[in-house]
């Protein structure tokens, strides 16, 4: 067994970029799609992934500098370093439960795809590293691998079982053929925004509002595309930052850039998933007399779309400010920050890309994902202790805040924390 957890923490030590198009091009293989539609599938994918990650990075470098500004401006009083969800990757990839948690996964995810209790093949198995997490912090309070294990997996169904339910309204809105998002991140923001949307609904006034940006662009005209969007938030931002004319220029055109480029970096990820994600479901339709079978996917591949964009852009300065002054907040934000784009998208999605509406549903996303992350922050400190991270120096506690989000992950691993003992 330690010699599969070393192997699959090399392969997965390099990432999504690599991980994927490996895992899709031998299921096409599998799925019969032939070799050259596989090959050429599985390059594109990773190739579009290579480059949503860049522009991510990009992202980040632009904003970094206002969201440190900002938290100076305002007299930071938090203790727990936000490291970013990468670390926390590495540190769920680093159990020795991985290799069986994944096994585990997948084939009940046969199983229920079988039985028709669920329409998500679920292939994204670098984002596996979520529900490990959960796993791994059982493990360490109940001390049974077992219970650590059932945890990881029982939340890879749930998410199955949500992304199920969700597909309808990410394909009516962002309109991605055969695929689904048990994206973690993703689904944990998704379980408040239907009730708040819901709540919006029915409030006189605030129901009428759609800020989308085809509605900003009819307005505005060039003032409404996405890149001067961007470029305009981007400069505000540094303005209020109190930067000086290189820091504005530099802030407001990387955003604008971002807002431009992250989409096409998308749509190239896409030519290569239509093809798989269409083959795949046919396939599986066809064996299982006629059961609908959607690929399930990271929620990378609709994160570009311009109405997200805004919305986290948006979110980055509030959710400092909430940071700050939250009851119980020990978290404070900073590396995750650009993680929020994967945290609205089923919010901008339920919403029909209305960015006032989304900005509001993000607001308690952001609340719950701050008192979660401050609970997980001596969890992830103590499971980056046992399998080796390194710790940045002069940071007593660390946390991420996009793990933060996962309060599905949460709610599991308390149960099995009081029924482990069993196992």
């Amino acid at each position: 067994m330690e010699l599969l957890a070393s192997i699959l923490n090399t392969f997965t030590s390099l990432g999504a970029t690599v991980v994927l198009p490996f895992i899709m091009f031998f299921l096409g293989l599998i799925f019969r799609l032939g070799f050259s539609k596989s090959f050429k599938s599985a390059l594109t994918i990773g190739i579009g992934f290579i480059g949503i990650n860049l522009i991510i990075g990009y992202f980040w470098g632009a904003v970094s500098p206002v969201a440190i500004a900002f938290s100076e401006m305002t007299g930071n009083r938090l203790t727990m370093l936000d490291i970013g969800w990468p670390a926390a990757a590495a540190v769920a990839w680093g159990s020795i439960a991985a290799p069986i948690i994944v096994i585990g996964a997948l084939v009940v995810n046969f199983i229920m795809i079988k039985l028709k209790w669920t329409k998500t093949l679920n292939v994204d198995i670098w984002n596996f590293w979520g529900p490990m997490l959960y796993g791994q912090i059982v493990i360490v309070h109940t001390k049974s691998l077992i219970a650590g294990i059932l945890t990881a997996i029982i939340i890879l169904v749930i998410l199955n079982l949500l992304a199920d339910r969700t597909q309808k309204h990410m394909y009516e809105y962002y309109q991605v053929p055969g695929v689904t998002i048990p994206h973690l991140f993703s689904q944990s923001a998704g379980i408040v925004a239907y009730p708040v949307n819901y709540l919006l609904d029915r409030i006189p006034g605030i129901n009428s509002i759609n800020w989308t940006p085809q509605n900003i662009k009819q307005k505005l005209g060039v003032f409404g595309e996405p890149m001067s969007i961007g470029l305009i938030l981007g400069a505000a931002m540094a303005i209020i930052a109190g930067f000086d004319y290189r820091g504005i220029l530099t802030t407001s055109l990387g955003l604008a850039g971002s807002m431009v480029l992250l989409p096409k970096m998308v749509a190239i990820l896409m030519e290569g998933l239509v093809p798989f994600a269409n083959g795949v479901s046919g396939y599986m339709t066809e064996k299982l007399d006629g059961h609908e079978v959607y690929v399930g996917m990271d929620s990378a591949i609709i994160l570009g779309d311009p109405a997200n964009l805004v919305t986290a852009v948006l979110l980055i300065p509030i959710t400092i400010l909430i940071a700050l002054i939250l009851p119980g907040n020990k978290a404070l934000p900073m590396a995750d920050l650009p993680a929020l784009v994967y945290m609205t998208v089923i919010g901008v999605g339920i919403t029909k890309g209305n960015v006032f509406r989304s900005v509001i549903i993000g607001i308690p996303i952001v609340i719950a994902l701050l008192w979660t992350a401050t609970y997980l922050g001596p969890e992830i400190t103590t499971l980056a202790g046992e399998v080796g991270f390194d710790v940045p120096e002069g940071a007593v506690t660390i946390t991420s805040i996009a793990t933060g989000s996962s309060w599905i992950g949460v709610a599991v691993q308390k149960i099995m924390d009081i029924i482990g003992g069993i196992f």
